[in-house]
């Protein structure tokens, strides 16, 4: 079911979406990032890697920074509707501006806190 695919790991060569930017930009910024596994995740992130992260691609000048956390990571689905599968949490000190300093963007995945969104919502989230 590709409309679902963001749960398992046929999310690993998905595109997803994230806004960048900071407090002081007044135009919403999108950026076009592949996920990368949690094990290459883990690698890049030894000492503070935790299962219910998804990771995107460490890219050059583009990746969430100060003010990003909380910010989306969506998915199209098969159906054109987006999909939220992960909220900025983290970076890199330099945001991924210092060649020298380039990681692995971190996102909580949603998916993993499905079930205790449900029943803190009364089920109202789910389609």
């Amino acid at each position: 079911n590709k409309s679902s695919s963001y749960i398992g790991y046929s999310i690993i060569s998905e595109k997803c979406f994230i806004g960048v930017g900071n407090g002081a930009r007044d135009k919403l910024k999108e950026l076009r990032l592949p996920l990368i596994s949690s094990a290459e995740c883990r690698s890049n992130w030894p000492n503070h890697f935790h299962e219910a992260w998804i990771c995107t691609v460490g890219a050059y000048n583009e990746d969430a920074c100060a003010g990003d956390s909380g910010g989306p990571l969506v998915k199209q689905g098969s159906d054109g509707r987006w999909e939220l599968v992960g909220i900025a949490i983290a970076g890199t000190r330099r945001c991924s501006t210092d060649i020298s300093d380039i990681k692995p963007g971190i996102y909580t995945k949603v998916a993993y806190y499905r079930d205790f969104i449900d029943i803190a919502t009364h089920g109202s989230c789910r389609q």
